[in-house]
């Protein structure tokens, strides 16, 4: 899993590792908590143009509202964040993770997402 840093940077990322060759799937996963929203049109737009399909973006953007982070610390437990700041929520996420500081850096990402398992995956939807 790779951050684009930035919504205005994920078609040239998902270009990027398309074309190289190293994935056999790349998807794009977007938080949709924010305005604009035209930034997501632009992005499936800029996408569908690439692959010269009018519905490409459909198969692979996923949309994630509320943002990634209320998804992913509900494997554990049904807390809602009442922000979307990572220095915020750093003291949720150690709490239920054990993960110190959290500030979403790219070995924190994925010491995060390794705890996650078929167990408190399906733990998850029965609570949901």
């Amino acid at each position: 899993m790779e951050n684009a840093e930035g919504n205005g940077n994920i078609p040239a990322r998902y270009q990027y590792k398309f074309q190289n060759g190293s994935y056999d799937l790349v998807l794009i996963f977007c938080d949709t908590d924010k305005k604009p929203y035209e930034q997501y049109v632009d992005i499936k737009r800029k996408i569908n143009e690439f692959h010269g399909v009018a519905n490409a973006a459909y198969h692979v953007v996923i949309y994630g509202n509320p943002c990634t982070m209320q998804i992913i610390i509900e494997h554990w437990d049904n807390v809602v964040l009442g922000s979307y700041t990572k220095k915020k929520n750093a003291p949720i996420i150690f709490n239920l993770t054990g993960i110190d500081g959290y500030k979403g850096r790219a070995d924190q990402r994925q010491e995060l997402f390794s705890r996650i398992t078929r167990e408190n995956y399906q733990e998850m939807q029965e609570r949901n």
